[in-house]
């Protein structure tokens, strides 16, 4: 018996499954390239601002108050952001005005990303003798090694405490007017990079005068410690006395004004809307220029001591009219004592116009009618 010829399938079906593997590793390998690719893209250059700078003043470039990462991010260093005057030792930069500085460069927001601090403040740092100091050990006698400074950092111990009393304040420095001591400017001229201080206020009311226990630090110890005054106040519109106004005067547009004062009393709320006076009286003597405040002031007097005074008495849908004496002045919607004439009794009644009072009667209440 003649055995039959074993058949095998063609070489090129068992490849198949290979062939398409490999295709299917590639495409897979494009895709993840490509989207490798748009996820660089999208994330770009950033541009981060710092809360704080130091500057020589003149032109202030995006390089000196912001954090620049990325090629095109570090090409923009020397983007004017603001100019200091002769007279300026401080500024403050916005997160808008930078985006506006960019903007006029033609900038794609698509490649650079800006974020960081809503506002840079901005100072020139006191000038201070330099005293060079040679290395031998450094390259080439390199005179005055520096720790690095980085643009966040304080400056002096004056910067140190204002920022306190900043935080005291609830205020900027712009809304405030900050006094020390002239005993004390050599301390506040310290320059206190690489140190640590500690800044202990007497109380947290941050107006008025001010006693700052300031500690310097080294390692754990305290080595020195002082204390530094200020006179704080703060800058805000309010109302004053455009003139002299006596007691039980009434305000009027020719005797209030809004002006800029200067408040030293964390604990005094001046009025500031000089059309809630209108109508209403002073509670006690003003001078010319006195900021006033809700103690100052006290609705008009309707009824004054001594007048008589048309009252209304209501019992249920009855109201009867009557007349009675004042025992003291009353304005609207103050309750005051009134005498009746005929019994010379007292009762009480809610002032409700001039020269008018209401009475509500109850079972209890009697009134003899004159």
């Amino acid at each position: 018996m003649r055995a039959k010829p074993m058949t095998t399938k063609p070489t090129a079906y068992c490849l198949l499954p290979t062939a398409w593997d490999f295709l299917r590793r590639i495409a897979l390998f494009l895709i993840g390239a490509a989207v490798i690719g748009c996820a660089i893209a999208a994330h770009g250059d950033s541009i981060r601002l710092n809360d704080q700078a130091v500057a020589r003043g003149g032109s202030i470039t995006l390089g000196q108050i912001a954090e620049l990462d990325g090629v095109l991010a570090q090409a923009l260093s020397d983007t004017v952001v603001a100019t200091m005057t002769d007279q300026q030792n401080r500024t403050t930069v916005t997160l808008d005005t930078v985006r506006r500085a960019l903007e006029q460069r033609k900038i794609n927001w698509a490649d650079v990303s800006l974020c960081g601090y809503a506002a840079c403040r901005v100072v020139i740092p006191e000038a201070e003798p330099s005293v060079a100091v040679s290395d031998a050990s450094l390259p080439g006698g390199v005179s005055n090694p520096r720790d690095e400074v980085t643009l966040n950092s304080r400056m002096t111990l004056r910067d140190l405490l204002i920022e306190r009393i900043e935080r005291m304040a609830g205020a900027s420095s712009d809304q405030l007017q900050i006094n020390f001591d002239q005993r004390d400017d050599e301390q506040l001229k310290r320059t206190i990079f690489g140190q640590r201080y500690e800044v202990e206020p007497h109380t947290q009311n941050g107006l008025g005068r001010l006693l700052l226990r300031v500690r310097r630090y080294e390692l754990d110890q305290v080595v020195e410690q002082f204390t530094i005054a200020a006179d704080v106040s703060k800058r805000l519109l309010a109302v004053v006395a455009a003139t002299a106004v006596e007691r039980g005067q009434s305000f009027t547009s020719g005797n209030c004004e809004v002006r800029q004062i200067l408040l030293d009393d964390a604990n005094v709320q001046p009025l500031e809307d000089p059309d809630l006076l209108l109508g209403q009286t002073a509670a006690r003597q003003l001078r010319a220029g006195q900021t006033i405040v809700n103690e100052d002031v006290r609705s008009a007097v309707l009824i004054k001591r001594g007048e008589l005074v048309m009252v209304r008495c209501i019992s249920g849908n009855l109201v009867i009219r009557t007349t009675a004496r004042a025992v003291q002045d009353g304005a609207m919607n103050e309750t005051i004592r009134l005498r009746n004439e005929r019994s010379r009794e007292e009762f009480s009644a809610s002032v409700t116009g001039l020269r008018q009072a209401t009475l509500t009667l109850n079972a209890d209440t009697t009134l003899a009618m004159p």
